[in-house]
């Protein structure tokens, strides 16, 4: 087994529009020679980031009828060097990875 890092998955990304697929498995088991057998896969999350303006994206998520905005807000707008009022302020990516993580 090869500790080198596995490749970046390539999304596809046209004229702002990002998509991608994650795919989870089920757990793995070992085989009778102490290999492991690959998983099914047991959900499919396609997820669609639209670009709006600035900082602003619109994340359209499974099981949501409306998209998700992202953009940012306070010490991350300052951080990124954006004036206040430049953009109307939204939760950022990272906000949402947290309350995710927290969930």
């Amino acid at each position: 087994m090869s500790d080198a890092p596995l490749p970046a998955p390539e999304l596809p990304g046209v004229g702002g529009l990002l998509a991608g697929t994650l795919l989870f498995e089920a757990p793995q088991s070992l085989n009778g020679h102490g290999e492991q057998n690959m998983g099914e896969i047991a959900y499919v999350s396609e997820v669609r980031v639209e670009r709006l303006d600035g900082p602003h994206r619109a994340a359209y998520l499974p099981g949501d009828d409306e998209p998700t905005i992202y953009g940012m807000h306070g010490a991350v707008a300052e951080h990124y060097g954006a004036q206040l009022g430049q953009f109307p302020p939204h939760a950022s990516t990272i906000d949402h990875l947290v309350g995710a993580a927290l969930g």
